[in-house]
C-alpha cells in the first residue's frame, strides 16, 4: 500500500497524481504539492502579465486591449486585472475631488498602476559610520555602475538615484522583481540588503515615510513621541537622528514609540533591536493614542500648567503623529486596494484621527514641532483634520510652510476646498452641507458617520480697513501643507504638514461655581433712579385715590 501511494512523481516528497491516502501528514503534502505546483505556473506567467501592465499603463490612449494589469504582490486573492472602460470607485471619486490638475492625471493613474521602487535609507549615526562605508563599497559594483542591466523579462532596469536628504537612495526595480529575479546581480543585491538591514546599517523604507521625521528635524536633546509607531520605520529615523553625535546611547533625549497593538510593538521592538545600544534612548509603549497619558500631571492638588492656562504643560519637543487612515497612498504597493475602496473609509477614521491630532497637540511643549501625517489622499483626513485642529486649538498651534527643510522633494501645496461625497451603486452622491448629510432620505448608518468638521472651512477674505490698510485674513493656510503624488518622483501618494505649538492650549472657559452665582445676585451696588414717562396729572391722581404723597426725586 505504501508502494502504490508513492508511484508517481512527487514534488517535494508527496505525491501530485497518485492514489487517493488516508493518512492525514500524506493528504497535507499533496495538499503542499497541488499549491507549488500552482505558485510555479503563475510565477510563469506573470513575467507576460508585468509586461502587459506596464505597456497598457503608458500607452493607454492608444491601447487596444480590453484590461489593464496591475502589479504582483505576495496577496494573490484578488484580480490583478482592471477594465480600459470602467471607472473604479476611486477613480471616479478622486476625479471629482481635484487632487491633482487635469493635464496631470493620466500620468497620476500610469504611476499608480505600476509596482513600487525598493528604497532604503543608509545609518547616520556616528558609531556605524565605518560599517556604511564597507556595505557601500561592497554594493558599489551596482549603486555606482554605469553599464546596463536588465532584469529576467531583459528589460533594462535605471539606475539607481541618491536621495542626499534622507541619505537614501532609490533603486529602478520593485521589490518581487528583486526577490524573485535571476539575475545574479539582482540576486546579490538582494542578499546585501536583507543582510545590512537586520544589522541596522541600512533600512528598507519608502520615500514618502522618511519624510515626517526628516522635517522634524530631530536633535540629540530632544523628547520625540511617534504616537502610532508601528512598523517602526519612522521610530528608527528619529533613533539615529538623536545618536547621530557621539556614542550609542549617550543621547541626552529620549523617543517614545507607542503603538495600540502589542503585537505590532513586539515586531517594532525587533526591527530597532538593530540599532544596538541606541535603543537605550527607547521606551515602547502600548496605549490608544488618543488618550495617551502625560507625565506631567500633577499627583497633588498643585497642578502644573501652561503659563497659567487650564491644561498641564507639554512633554515632548516632537511628536510624530502618523495616524491610521484608509490607505489609499499604498496602491502600488497593495493593489487590491482598487477593487476594495471605498470613500466611507475615510469618514469612518476622521473622528478618530481628529481625536489622535488633539491629543498630540496637547502633549506638545510651547515651541514644540508636530507632523501630522497619513499615507491617504482623502481630503477628509488630510486638510479636514488639520482645519479642525488648527480651529478648536484657538490659535496655539500654527501650519508651518516646511518647504525650505526638504528642497529637493518634489510636492504638491494643500487644497482649500473639497467635496463630501459618498459612493451608491457605484453613483457619485454629493453633501454640499453638513444639514444634508442628515435628512431623512440618508441611512440612519451613513449619518452618524458624518462630522461637520468635514466639510472645508469658511473662507474669510482680506479687507481693508481704516486709513487705507489692509487687514490680513483669518483663513487656515492649508496650502502651506504638502501632498506627494507618485508621478513626480516615482513614489506612493502621501500628505505631511508641519505644526508648531505657538501658545497654551486656552481650552474652554471655567464654569462658575453656585456660591460665586449667589454672591453676584446680592452684590450691593449704587441704586440708580428711573425717571418714569408717566405724566404727572395721572400720578397725582393716583396718589389722590390710594392715599400716597408724591415727592419729587431730584438727580
Amino acid at each position: 500500500m505504501q508502494h502504490d501511494a508513492w508511484n508517481d512523481d512527487t514534488i517535494g516528497g508527496a505525491s501530485v497524481s497518485g492514489k487517493r491516502s488516508r493518512s492525514k501528514r500524506m493528504v497535507r503534502a499533496r495538499k503542499r504539492a497541488r499549491a507549488l505546483e500552482a505558485a510555479a505556473k503563475a510565477t510563469r506567467n506573470d513575467d507576460d502579465a508585468d509586461d502587459a501592465g506596464r505597456r497598457n499603463s503608458a500607452n493607454e490612449a492608444t491601447t487596444t486591449t480590453e484590461t489593464i494589469m496591475l502589479p504582483r504582490t505576495s496577496a494573490p486573492w484578488f484580480s490583478r486585472t482592471l477594465s480600459v472602460h470602467e471607472e473604479t470607485s476611486f477613480e471616479t471619486y478622486y476625479r471629482r475631488q481635484g487632487i491633482v490638475d487635469e493635464g496631470e492625471w493620466r500620468d497620476f493613474l500610469r504611476y499608480l498602476r505600476l509596482p513600487l521602487p525598493v528604497t532604503f535609507r543608509m545609518n547616520v549615526m556616528a558609531s556605524r559610520r565605518e560599517e556604511v562605508r564597507e556595505a557601500l563599497n561592497v554594493a558599489k559594483h551596482f549603486l555606482q555602475n554605469a553599464r546596463e542591466t536588465r532584469d529576467d523579462r531583459g528589460r533594462l532596469i535605471p539606475p539607481p538615484t541618491r536621495l542626499p536628504w534622507c541619505d537614501g537612495w532609490q533603486l529602478g526595480v520593485d521589490k518581487m522583481s528583486l526577490k524573485f529575479s535571476r539575475n545574479p546581480m539582482l540576486r546579490d543585491l538582494q542578499r546585501w540588503l536583507v543582510k545590512c538591514n537586520n544589522t541596522g546599517v541600512l533600512t528598507r523604507q519608502a520615500v514618502d515615510s522618511m519624510v515626517p521625521a526628516a522635517i522634524l528635524q530631530v536633535e540629540p536633546h530632544h523628547r520625540v513621541l511617534d504616537l502610532c509607531a508601528s512598523p517602526g520605520s519612522k521610530t528608527t529615523q528619529a533613533l539615529e537622528a538623536l545618536n547621530v553625535n557621539g556614542e550609542e546611547g549617550s543621547a541626552s533625549g529620549c523617543v517614545i514609540a507607542n503603538d495600540i497593538n502589542p503585537m505590532r510593538c513586539y515586531f517594532l521592538v525587533r526591527r530597532c533591536a538593530a540599532l544596538r545600544n541606541a535603543t537605550a534612548n527607547l521606551m515602547v509603549t502600548t496605549h490608544q493614542a488618543q488618550w495617551y497619558p502625560n507625565i506631567n500631571v500633577p499627583t497633588t492638588d498643585k497642578a502644573l500648567t501652561e503659563r497659567g492656562g487650564r491644561y498641564p504643560e507639554g512633554s515632548y519637543d516632537r511628536i510624530i503623529c502618523d495616524v491610521p487612515c484608509s490607505g489609499d497612498g499604498t496602491l502600488r504597493k497593495n493593489p487590491q486596494i482598487w477593487s476594495e475602496w471605498r470613500p466611507e473609509f475615510a469618514m469612518g477614521l476622521h473622528k478618530l484621527q481628529l481625536r489622535i491630532a488633539q491629543r498630540g497637540a496637547a502633549l506638545l511643549n510651547v515651541g514644540g514641532y508636530m507632523v501630522y501625517s497619513t499615507c491617504s489622499f482623502n481630503p477628509v483626513e488630510n486638510e479636514a483634520v488639520v482645519a479642525e485642529l488648527i480651529k478648536r486649538c484657538g490659535g496655539a498651534l500654527e501650519i508651518v510652510d516646511a518647504s525650505d527643510r526638504i528642497p529637493e522633494l518634489l510636492r504638491r501645496p494643500g487644497i482649500s476646498t473639497w467635496n463630501v461625497m459618498t459612493m451608491v451603486e457605484g453613483n457619485v452622491v454629493e453633501y454640499p452641507k453638513y444639514e444634508d448629510s442628515q435628512a431623512s432620505t440618508v441611512p440612519i448608518g451613513l449619518k452618524r458617520k458624518f462630522a461637520k468638521s468635514m466639510w472645508p472651512p469658511a473662507q474669510s477674505l482680506a479687507r481693508m480697513g481704516h486709513l487705507g490698510k489692509r487687514i490680513k485674513s483669518t483663513a487656515i493656510p492649508l496650502q502651506h501643507c504638502m501632498r506627494l503624488v507618485p508621478h513626480l518622483q516615482d513614489m506612493g501618494g502621501f500628505f505631511a504638514v508641519l505644526l508648531k505649538k505657538v501658545a497654551p492650549i486656552p481650552g474652554p472657559q471655567a464654569k462658575e461655581s453656585t456660591a460665586e452665582k449667589v454672591d453676584r445676585a446680592y452684590e450691593r451696588t449704587e441704586p440708580k433712579h428711573v425717571y418714569s414717562k408717566v405724566s404727572s396729572t395721572l400720578v397725582k391722581k393716583l396718589a389722590k385715590e390710594f392715599g400716597l404723597e408724591v415727592y419729587r426725586v431730584y438727580r
